[in-house]
């Protein structure tokens, strides 16, 4: 009788155990379907007094520029760029500069600044084109969590001294979050994606390499429609709202 007891009373608690398991993987699917919070949405569209420095000038709250001068256009020189959505894009180049002894990786390149928490999870959602290059060489660009980076411009000159143009390396501890690969096109992207420490800054980081290649060797590449939502946070129980 005893025994029959004790088996019921452990088999009640291993359901409540499952049942309060099953309550907790809700909390964020629950927050998954309804209670999405956007705390980013940046179409680049707002008036820009110098769209030519338009990050280093601060023309977007909480955008800087990491490198170069990346600028915002709405139909970029004679290419005929249209935005993904509006009028307007970001636009930066990536540059290899093989005439230099040295730090032959230059262009342009931005981050946000926004307090990533760790645990919680984020959307990030964004449009993407690059042009194509005519003479080889490698295009890689990703999103990274990082932290540091100061607001920094520099011209596009060739001239190799011209260090304000040199893309930075990337900071130790640093988390890659996407990798949009190759767009000639215009591509919309979504990804989820959860910070394994806390972040201070997102950063789009684009190089261009032709190890080898005497000469300046330069590629096109834009940015539209950002935005990140949390649409999970386990520390307030659902997407947070604050």
């Amino acid at each position: 009788m005893v025994m029959k007891r004790v088996t019921v009373f452990l088999t009640q608690m291993g359901r409540r155990a499952r049942f309060f398991c099953a309550v907790l993987s809700m909390v964020c699917l629950g927050a998954f379907f309804f209670f999405f919070q956007v705390v980013v949405d940046e179409g680049f569209e707002g008036s820009c007094g110098n769209p030519a420095n338009a990050f280093y000038d601060g023309c977007f709250a909480g955008w800087i520029s990491t490198h170069g001068s990346p600028d915002v256009n709405s139909n970029y020189a004679h290419l005929g760029i249209q935005a993904y959505e509006g009028s307007k894009y970001m636009h930066g180049y990536v540059k290899w500069n093989g005439n230099c002894s040295t730090d032959k990786v230059r262009g342009e390149g931005i981050a946000l600044n926004y307090s990533f928490q760790q645990g919680v999870t984020y959307r990030l959602k964004y449009a993407f084109r690059r042009m194509a290059s005519s003479g080889g060489g490698t295009f890689a660009s990703s999103w990274l969590l990082t932290n540091g980076l100061p607001n920094k411009t520099g011209s596009s000159s060739n001239v190799c001294t011209n260090t304000g143009e040199v893309a930075p390396s990337i900071p130790t501890g640093s988390q890659t979050v996407h990798t949009p690969g190759y767009a000639a096109g215009w591509q919309y992207f979504t990804h989820d994606f959860t910070p394994s420490s806390n972040f201070g800054q997102l950063w789009f980081r684009a190089t261009f390499s032709f190890p080898g290649a005497v000469g300046v060797y330069t590629m096109d590449y834009y940015l539209d429609a950002v935005s990140i939502e949390i649409i999970c946070n386990p520390y307030a129980g659902v997407a947070a709202f604050n």
